[in-house]
Parts: structure tokens; sequence; C-alpha cells
């Protein structure tokens, strides 16, 4: 029998999809040519903090995905990268970063004088704008587009200290248990090979350090002895051939440094965000400023040493400056919206049916490009773009507290 999703349904997306392109209102092709301007509408724009990480904007390019939000007076966002694939085959998050100012131009309560944050997608940047009776900040994160770099600049309106954690929750390997339920092994849904596996599985820790007194290096390796891919290969009885088989994970290594010109390491602490325990390693400004600046430099190599990662790793970071690096990623973006365009209804406003297609178009396909020179395409399930699973409304599928180990859970 024929997928039911076949001709008729085919037929129909063409009919809505030619609808889009010639029922709609078109646009003066040489107004967008010469601006970028319209993409003004389709940003996204938010007047207050948020209250987790399911109210996070996306934010990336190259290959690297964030989730950015503010949450009772700290900037915080999680970052991803094509490639983070573990021994279990499982996408993993880089780590989380949690920026704190004082004094802070935002309220820990969210009643904030003034407060913005914006993905702008002329520039693939989010621009974060605080204000209150202690201070005011400008804040900007973005990535590089041809460097696996991401960047987070500050400017406040009086000298500020900053304090800058790196939080990971890979810092003890742990078991991934069995779900209660038979058959529905959700906590193995991560590493599906693994849904239907009788033996241990485990998550590795990483490996995470202060360097040099001002940076932080983290690191996961995959260890070769317990990769599902060898386990998968020997249930299908492809061990003969198995040499010949093009192997994701032996030998990989991803991870990065967190550095700032005036960071130095504070102390490393434990708490927990959502459900899930964490280890934050603390640096903090080595002297107040109105300017702030640090990166995250990242790399992911198939390669048996860990030091020949680490030396290919002090190889990713230009000769650029950060302001050399922000012109080229403009540029990158600008010559993106100008290659290819699809405008719908573009004066009617959000509460024109078309325009919301129109928007998500736009939306949909910044988060797609934010992912456009990677190793591995876009994941199904949210890509580098997923938050803790505590906040995704999992009630019309299972029942969370009976079925989940929580203390298990995490963003990954």
């Amino acid at each position: 029998m024929k997928n039911k999703f076949s001709m008729n349904n085919r037929v129909v997306i063409i009919i809505i999809v030619m609808a889009c392109l010639f029922g709609c209102k078109k646009s003066d092709k040489t107004t967008v040519k010469k601006s970028l301007n319209w993409l003004d509408d389709y940003n996204v724009v938010w007047n207050s903090q948020s209250k987790n990480s399911s109210e996070s904007m996306p934010c990336g390019g190259g290959d690297i995905g964030m989730n950015v939000w503010i949450e009772n007076g700290d900037i915080l966002f999680y970052v991803d990268r094509s490639g983070n694939i573990d021994e279990n085959d499982q996408q993993r998050k880089t780590g989380r970063v949690r920026i704190k100012m004082t004094p802070s131009p935002f309220s820990t309560d969210g009643n904030d004088v003034f407060f913005e944050q914006k993905l702008d997608l002329k520039t693939g940047a989010i621009f974060i704008t605080g204000k209150n009776a202690d201070n005011g900040a400008s804040i900007r994160i973005w990535s590089e587009v041809k460097n696996p770099v991401v960047h987070v600049d500050l400017d406040s309106d009086k000298p500020s200290e900053i304090k800058v954690a790196y939080e990971s929750w890979r810092y003890k390997t742990q078991i991934v248990p069995r779900t209660a339920e038979k058959g529905r092994d959700y906590n193995r849904w991560a590493s599906y090979g693994y849904c239907n596996y009788e033996g241990d599985v485990y998550a590795y820790a990483d490996s995470i350090s202060f360097k040099d007194n001002n940076a932080v290096l983290f690191y996961h390796q995959n260890k070769n002895e317990d990769l599902v891919f060898d386990k998968l290969v020997s249930l299908m009885r492809m061990d003969s051939v198995a040499n010949k088989l093009a192997h994701p994970t032996k030998n990989r290594i991803f991870g990065g440094i967190l550095k700032g010109d005036n960071l130095i390491a504070e102390n490393i602490t434990n708490s927990s965000y959502s459900i899930t325990p964490f280890k934050a390693w603390n640096l903090k400004s080595a002297s107040p400023s109105k300017k702030h600046h640090f990166s995250l430099e990242l790399h992911t190599e198939q390669v048996e040493s860990v030091d020949t990662w680490k030396d290919n790793l002090k190889k990713v970071a230009s000769d650029m400056t950060s302001e050399e690096a922000w012109k080229q990623n403009v540029k990158w973006w600008s010559n993106f919206w100008y290659r290819s365009y699809i405008i719908i209804n573009k004066d009617m406003g959000p509460e024109d049916e078309g325009w919301q297609v129109g928007r998500n178009y736009q939306l949909f396909r910044y988060m797609l490009a934010c992912n456009a020179y990677r190793e591995w395409p876009t994941r199904f399930n949210g890509g580098l773009f997923t938050y803790d699973p505590e906040y995704v409304k999992f009630n019309e599928y299972f029942d969370l507290d009976k079925n989940h180990d929580l203390a298990y859970y995490n963003p990954d």
C-alpha cells in the first residue's frame, strides 16, 4: 500500500505554494534589493524577561545554535554545535553560560524600568537593552559564520563588574536508567539505539577546568570502548566489514574554551536549574569597566590525542578583531537575505494570516541558516535549539512524574 501522504497531498502543497507566490501581494524587487529594512517587520522583540528556558530566543551562525533568555536578572544561553555527538549517538549541548552584571541593569523580579530583547534578522544577532535606577546596558550576542566562535559584547552606562559562569550538568558520569514502563523507554529516546537494550548505558562526564587562571577549558572525549555504533554493527552481524564503515563517533572530541581579556578565575559552585543539578566554573571581571567582551571558541574533531585537539583549538580564532569579525558577519547575513526571499502580504501586519505565514518562513529560514556550514544536517526535533524537557508539554503523551527519573533529565 502506498503512503497516504502521496499524490493528493503533494498536489495540495503545490497549489498552496503557487497561491503564495502568485496570489499574495507582490513586493517591489527594486525596493527589496536596495535595502533590507523589510526584514525589520519580522524581527522578534520582547519587552519583559523570560520565565525559563522555554521562553528563549534562537541565535547562531555557521553551525552554532544558542538559546538566549533573561531570567531573574541573569543573562543565560545554551550553546550547541553540529557534530557534538557522544558515545550514545546523542546530540550534546556544549554547555550553558550565565552572566551577572553589578550594578545590574535588570531587576531580579522582572519589573524593569526598560527592557528589550530583540532578534535582529539582518545581522543574525540578539540585542538586549536594560535600564533601571542603578544602571543601563546594551548587550550583543552573536556567533561568527565563518569560524566557530561566539561573542558577547556588553556596554554599560556606569563602570560595571561582570561574572561569567560556564555551567555543566555533565560534571560526573551517570547511568541512563530504564523507564519503568516496558516498551516506552523515554529516558533513552535521545539515544534511540539503546531503547530496548538490556544492559547498562552511561552518559559520560566532560573534562572541565580553569586554564591559565583566566579561562575555562571544556571538552567531551568519546570513550571508544563503549560506543553504541559498535554495538549496533555487532547486533546486525556486520563485524566482518566493520573496519570498512565510516565511524562517526570514534575518537570524537568536542568542546572549547571560554575567555575574555578582563576575566579571571573565581571559584567552582554547585546549584541546579530546572530539575537538573550542575556545576559552575565562575570567572569574574578583573576590574570594573563600561565595556566587556568575552568569547567561546569551539572545536570538534575526530583525533586520538587530546593534546592534538587542544593544539587545533588554538587555531580556531582568526586574527581579526571582534569588530572586524562582526562586519564580516553582517555582510554574510546581508548576502544571505539578498540571495532569495519570499514576502507575503508585506503591509498587512501581524493580524493577517498570510503575513504570519511569511514571518514564520523568515524565522524558520534563519534557524536553518544557523546550521549552514554544518557537519551534520539539522535534526528533526528542534536541531540546535532544544531546551530543558521539563518545560515541554508531555502530558498528552505520558505522565512525566510517574515515568521519568527526573534526577537524570537534562537539556541534551
